[in-house]
């Protein structure tokens, strides 16, 4: 499973959002497979202050498991509250 997250920018409480989820994404199984970073714009327009984060994780379950977790969903994910709105899907990686 691959999970892209559309981030809207990276303000100071996003990135301490950044910083508290990473070891809580490993601790579940997912790792990260880019994080942000400088872009190069091929085709089409990208907002300059826009980034995307890309994580894999093990299975569903074990996405699941991170996402409805109570640090997650009690004590991480509210840093970013009120930052700007968030996208975060789900994909199927190819075997």
């Amino acid at each position: 499973m691959v999970v892209i997250a559309d981030i809207p920018a990276f303000t100071p409480p996003v990135m301490e959002y950044s910083q508290r989820v990473i070891e809580l994404v490993e601790r579940h199984g997912g790792t990260y497979v880019m994080r942000g970073g400088p872009l190069e714009l091929l085709e089409g327009e990208w907002p300059a202050h826009q980034r995307l984060v890309v994580s894999s994780w093990p299975s569903l379950e074990a996405l699941r498991a991170f996402w409805h977790s109570e640090e997650y969903q009690q004590v991480v994910k509210p840093i970013r509250a009120g930052t700007g709105q968030y996208h975060v899907a789900v994909f199927a990686a190819l075997e």
